[in-house]
């Protein structure tokens, strides 16, 4: 079964319909929850946290993280502050994921 996250993030209906054909409980699906405290971050290895800053500082889904919402001109900003001059390497590693996630998108599970 293929899942695309923009799905989730962006439709709470589509969250339960995917419990149901898993044979979860749609009703206790978890669309919101507590942002992480400094001290359970201070807990969590540094790259691990990077890697997933963004979800560990969020409260709930976000529709505008969508990836039909990220603008590459915009992330690659942000990549030079972030990855100065690794920036080719991650828009390399980007670009060359695009096909694949197109591959998987078109069979994704639909409502």
């Amino acid at each position: 079964m293929v899942i695309d996250a923009d799905d989730i993030m962006t439709d709470p209906e589509y969250c339960r319909f995917v419990c149901q054909k898993l044979g979860l409980e749609p009703g206790l699906v978890c669309l919101e929850w507590e942002k992480f405290t400094e001290e359970e971050k201070a807990k969590i290895h540094p790259m691990l946290y990077a890697s997933q800053m963004e979800l560990l500082e969020s409260t709930g889904l976000d529709a505008s993280r969508a990836a039909i919402n990220v603008y590459f001109v915009v992330k690659e900003k942000k990549w030079e502050d972030e990855f100065g001059d690794d920036v080719p390497m991650v828009r390399e590693m980007v670009e060359s994921g695009i096909p694949h996630y197109q591959y998987l998108r078109e069979r994704r599970l639909r409502m």
